[in-house]
């Protein structure tokens, strides 16, 4: 975390933008600062403070608008804050483009190991559950459109693709045809379900923050988020059972069909930023990573074993 800087020193251009954007939320003078946040690779984020009251402040990327509806999250955020699975939205701009939080007292990012803990997982879980039940917003995007889209963009801008992309979206497409013909629900979804997008207090209680990819999509993408990245393929079906109080085979096996899924979109949402995005972060690597991670999950016997369940 940088130092404070204070109201109206502000000397580069992202300075300025936090001034001007403090300053249309009501917040100038000297007892006004602020400071970067060294986390994110979307957006550039920021604490401000005011006497003993602190926000946080989220900067959009330069060229996310091109992939990220903020209408749609802005209209989730506000439901997650009103429902208690979120901080309160506070405040949105277009002009430079920004949203401003409470600030979660108490509470810090989450680790792979914090979801680990069943009692980290059941909360996390619950708050899903709560938001699945919201009314739906104005932005319908399935796992298979993010897809889609982030691979038209990818190719639009000239970035560098993986290797095996062609049978990479083959599998994907053997996903499609099994969910697909299952008609699965539609829910308000974060669509981004990284340990980092989740904050815990020592209370055990934890808030799910950054909706900016959130739109109506089938609630096991969430899930399969959370399998791909931070619990394995062994313990998917107890998630399940977290998230829905029994087992449900139907529900574990999208899980598991969506999550080479989700390692490929996200792969090209990297190469992508890599061609766009101004934050230094080795998105190529990143990508790399992840494709690495679909091949192995793709090699798992709960890829085919899903399948044949659908």
């Amino acid at each position: 975390m940088s130092a404070a800087t204070p109201w109206g020193q502000g000397s580069s251009i992202q300075e300025h933008k936090i001034e001007t954007v403090l300053e249309a939320f009501g917040w100038s003078g000297p007892q006004v600062s602020y400071r970067r946040l060294a986390l994110g690779i979307t957006n550039l984020n920021w604490l401000a403070h005011r006497g003993e009251r602190t926000v946080f402040i989220k900067l959009f990327g330069d060229n996310t608008d091109s992939f990220i509806n903020r209408r749609a999250s802005g209209a989730a955020s506000r439901i997650a804050g009103e429902m208690g699975v979120g901080p309160r939205l506070l405040a949105s701009f277009e002009q430079p483009g920004a949203e401003v939080y409470d600030f979660l007292q108490g509470f810090r990012n989450a680790s792979t190991d914090d979801l680990l803990r069943p009692e980290v997982r059941k909360a996390l879980m619950a708050n899903y559950r709560t938001m699945h039940g919201a009314p739906l917003i104005g932005e319908t995007r399935s796992a298979f459109a993010q897809l889609d889209h982030r691979l038209a963009l990818a190719r639009e801008h000239g970035a560098v693709m993986p290797r095996d992309l062609e049978h990479l979206l083959w599998q994907c497409d053997r996903a499609r045809q099994a969910v697909e013909q299952t008609s699965p629900p539609l829910a308000v979804c974060h669509n981004d379900s990284y340990a980092a997008n989740f904050m815990i207090n020592d209370a055990g209680d934890v808030r799910v923050i950054d909706w900016e990819y959130a739109a109506n999509n089938d609630p096991a993408w969430d899930l399969a988020m959370i399998s791909m990245g931070h619990i394995g393929v062994d313990q998917t079906a107890e998630l399940v059972t977290d998230y829905q109080g029994r087992p449900d085979a139907a529900l574990t096996a999208r899980v598991h069909l969506y999550g080479p899924v989700v390692c490929v979109s996200w792969a090209l949402w990297a190469t992508l930023q890599s061609k766009v995005s101004s934050i230094p972060f080795d998105f190529h690597k990143y990508s790399k990573f992840l494709c690495q991670l679909g091949r192995a999950r793709l090699r798992d016997p709960a890829w085919e074993a899903a399948l044949w369940t659908l």
